[in-house]
């Protein structure tokens, strides 16, 4: 649980970056920037309030 939580944290940070590098000269895909944020949540979530 403790890597599936890691790994989840990880894809949501490269979700956005990836979309900031995309359209670099302009403001990122708001899409891209709430799903990256979801799935960074939900790796944060499954490690501050199911593992401890």
């Amino acid at each position: 649980m403790y890597y599936l939580s890691k790994c989840l944290e990880l894809t949501g940070l490269c979700v956005i970056g990836s979309g900031m590098i995309n359209n670099f000269p302009k403001l990122m895909n708001p899409k891209w920037l709430l799903v990256g944020g979801i799935v960074f949540a939900m790796g944060w979530v499954i490690e501050k309030y199911i593992l401890k």
